[in-house]
């Protein structure tokens, strides 16, 4: 299995073109999941989507309850995040992919990070005695809610086939001959994860904004990157 973890003829279950923080740490952990489990019946892939249900609401819950429970909470919440890379490969891989699956994923992610979330940004705001973490999530709640709400309506009425990607520069060319996406996360809620593990833990709510303003910066140097002819 080579490193990035990309898809091959033996990982055909992957995603055609797995977006880096996939291909880099989340596929390190998912890929020697399926195959350990891919024979086991009494594993479901719909099971482990409840599962990470189950285990971003109590983490969520347990910090608002408990805020010194926060580097616990960040550790459920990437636990979580694995279980919800899982579920979509163990069903390839068994060849049981469903439209129902894929609503149920969609509807999760939904609740996972607009509920979800705002309970974990109202734990922040008490934790430090200021409205600005809730202020600060309150971008990320819309564009999320907007983002799953969008691909559960691409399930129930769209039609879901991909466009073959055409590299348009270096970049992209060089992503596509590695089996990577020209993505460097693969959905807003990775790049949530990673705020969420560091900024849960600090009790200074400018240092917050700081991270917050830094991350927003990072994103558009990658996307001037990535749309750059260079």
């Amino acid at each position: 299995m080579r490193y990035p973890v990309v898809k091959s003829e033996k990982l055909f279950f992957l995603n055609d073109r797995s977006a880096w923080l996939s291909a880099f740490i989340g596929n390190l952990f998912t890929v020697p999941f399926v195959f350990i489990f891919k024979n086991k019946k009494y594993v479901d892939p719909n099971a482990i989507s409840l599962m990470s249900l189950i285990l971003f609401f109590s983490c969520s819950v347990f910090y608002l309850l408990d805020p010194t429970l926060s580097i616990f909470c960040s550790i459920g919440f990437f636990i979580s995040y694995l279980l919800d890379s899982t579920d979509g490969k163990l069903a390839r891989i068994r060849g049981k992919g469903t439209k129902f699956g894929g609503l149920l994923d969609a509807t999760i992610d939904l609740l996972c990070h607009s509920v979800g979330l705002a309970i974990v940004s109202i734990g922040m705001c008490i934790k430090i005695g200021s409205l600005l973490p809730f202020f600060i999530f309150l971008p990320y709640l819309y564009y999320l809610g907007y983002s799953h709400l969008k691909d559960i309506f691409n399930i129930l009425y769209a039609n879901t086939t991909k466009k073959k990607m055409i590299p348009k520069n270096r970049w992209q060319n060089f992503c596509y001959n590695n089996g990577l996406s020209s993505y460097i996360y693969n959905d807003w809620e990775v790049v949530y994860v990673c705020i969420l593990g560091i900024a849960i833990n600090l009790d200074n709510p400018i240092l917050f904004l700081i991270i917050s303003i830094y991350t927003n910066l990072l994103i558009k140097i990658i996307n001037h990157l990535k749309n750059d002819n260079f």
